[in-house]
């Protein structure tokens, strides 16, 4: 399904002003006196549902959110295609008293999904600024993360 923003076809980042004239300017092109031919009431109404979502702060708030939500199951994400998490982001807890982080997956929301002990941690990557990274797979489904972290001062 389009984006309302895609419908109105703005940014993401487009300003009300922005908006209303691309509204005008859709109703104009889809309306049949101007096109010539019989419009779909449904494209009309598309339009007027974009309109009104993206022009109210509130509602494209919460449209803005659940949008992301559904691109994150999707396992969609923004530059290199990985979404990044904090080890901060996981649940740790003990097992056979060593310690284990895990985390559900934010696609198929497989409980314990991703998985990391001690022995993943000191695979990381060392990067730059001192911290580590590890990109994990989920062991239900095919979403891959990248995981940061720092190593803990004695």
């Amino acid at each position: 399904m389009e984006s309302h923003y895609t419908v109105l076809g703005v940014q993401p980042a487009a300003s009300v002003a922005q908006i209303k004239e691309a509204y005008r300017r859709r109703l104009l092109s889809s309306h049949p006196d101007k096109t010539g031919t019989q419009t779909r009431g449904s494209e009309v109404a598309r339009i007027t549902d974009a309109y009104r979502v993206l022009v109210d702060p509130v509602k494209r708030q919460e449209y803005d959110v659940a949008r992301q939500e559904e691109l994150s199951k999707l396992g969609v994400a923004t530059g290199d295609g990985l979404e990044t998490y904090s080890l901060d982001d996981f649940e740790m807890t003990d097992y056979e008293d060593e310690p284990r982080w895990t985390k559900s997956c934010p696609r198929c929301t497989y409980p314990g999904g991703f998985e990391l002990s001690e022995a993943d941690l000191d695979k990381g990557t060392v990067l730059e600024d001192g911290q580590y990274e590890l990109i994990i797979q989920c062991s239900s489904c095919s979403l891959w993360l990248v995981v940061k972290y720092a190593e803990e001062a004695d």
